[in-house]
Protein backbone atom coordinates (compact mmCIF):
# COMPACT_ATOMS: atom_id res chain seq x y z
CA UNK A 1 0.00 0.00 0.00
CA UNK A 2 1.35 3.40 -0.94
CA UNK A 3 1.58 5.62 2.13
CA UNK A 4 1.26 9.32 1.42
CA UNK A 5 -0.45 11.32 4.17
CA UNK A 6 -3.13 11.25 6.84
CA UNK A 7 -5.71 14.00 7.22
CA UNK A 8 -7.71 14.52 10.41
CA UNK A 9 -10.84 16.68 10.40
CA UNK A 10 -12.82 17.93 13.37
CA UNK A 11 -16.53 17.10 13.20
CA UNK A 12 -18.49 19.41 15.53
CA UNK A 13 -21.19 18.15 17.86
CA UNK A 14 -24.73 17.87 16.58
CA UNK A 15 -28.02 17.47 18.42
CA UNK A 16 -27.56 13.69 18.56
CA UNK A 17 -23.77 13.11 18.36
CA UNK A 18 -20.81 14.40 20.35
CA UNK A 19 -17.87 16.15 18.72
CA UNK A 20 -15.58 13.70 16.93
CA UNK A 21 -12.52 13.48 14.73
CA UNK A 22 -12.30 11.72 11.37
CA UNK A 23 -8.87 10.41 10.39
CA UNK A 24 -8.41 9.35 6.76
CA UNK A 25 -5.52 8.10 4.70
CA UNK A 26 -4.74 9.89 1.47
CA UNK A 27 -3.55 6.88 -0.49
CA UNK A 28 -4.46 4.67 -3.41
CA UNK A 29 -6.52 2.52 -1.01
CA UNK A 30 -8.06 4.98 1.46
CA UNK A 31 -9.38 4.03 4.89
CA UNK A 32 -10.90 6.10 7.68
CA UNK A 33 -11.88 5.98 11.33
CA UNK A 34 -14.08 8.30 13.37
CA UNK A 35 -13.32 8.67 17.06
CA UNK A 36 -14.78 10.61 19.94
CA UNK A 37 -11.78 11.37 22.13
CA UNK A 38 -13.85 11.77 25.29
CA UNK A 39 -12.25 13.76 28.07
CA UNK A 40 -8.86 14.40 26.46
CA UNK A 41 -7.81 17.93 27.38
CA UNK A 42 -5.77 19.45 24.52
CA UNK A 43 -6.20 19.58 20.74
CA UNK A 44 -2.84 17.85 20.25
CA UNK A 45 -4.03 14.95 22.39
CA UNK A 46 -7.38 14.78 20.56
CA UNK A 47 -5.70 14.64 17.17
CA UNK A 48 -3.24 12.11 18.60
CA UNK A 49 -6.09 9.80 19.63
CA UNK A 50 -7.49 9.92 16.07
CA UNK A 51 -4.05 9.37 14.53
CA UNK A 52 -3.32 6.39 16.80
CA UNK A 53 -6.72 4.83 16.05
CA UNK A 54 -6.13 5.05 12.31
CA UNK A 55 -2.59 3.69 12.55
CA UNK A 56 -3.85 0.78 14.65
CA UNK A 57 -6.48 -0.01 12.03
CA UNK A 58 -4.03 0.36 9.14
CA UNK A 59 -1.66 -2.18 10.66
CA UNK A 60 1.98 -2.89 9.93
CA UNK A 61 3.82 -0.62 7.58
CA UNK A 62 2.24 2.62 8.76
CA UNK A 63 4.46 2.94 11.84
CA UNK A 64 3.79 4.67 15.14
CA UNK A 65 2.34 8.10 15.86
CA UNK A 66 5.86 9.36 16.61
CA UNK A 67 6.83 8.60 12.98
CA UNK A 68 4.46 11.30 11.71
CA UNK A 69 4.69 15.11 11.81
CA UNK A 70 1.70 17.46 11.60
CA UNK A 71 0.84 20.56 9.64
CA UNK A 72 -2.30 22.67 9.73
CA UNK A 73 -4.63 23.25 6.77
CA UNK A 74 -7.98 24.99 6.39
CA UNK A 75 -9.70 21.58 6.49
CA UNK A 76 -7.88 20.11 9.47
CA UNK A 77 -4.52 18.68 10.39
CA UNK A 78 -2.38 16.72 7.91
CA UNK A 79 0.28 14.26 8.98
CA UNK A 80 3.18 13.16 6.78
CA UNK A 81 5.82 10.55 7.44
CA UNK A 82 9.15 11.80 8.82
Amino acid sequence: MLRTAIVIKYLPASSHRPARFKASTMSARPMAVIVSPGFVQTDDERYGVALSALLMRAGDGWGNASDWIAGETADGRVYVRR
